[in-house]
């Protein structure tokens, strides 16, 4: 939900929620092993 709202959310840059999105992703897989 968070990474949806950062990309629906217009006020936060595109930078800030890509930057997000790849940390979750990371974290994500990483918690995956």
């Amino acid at each position: 939900l968070e990474a949806e709202t950062g990309e629906i959310n217009p006020t936060l840059p595109s930078q800030m929620s890509h930057q997000n999105k790849a940390e979750h992703f990371v974290l994500r897989s990483f918690t995956e092993g």
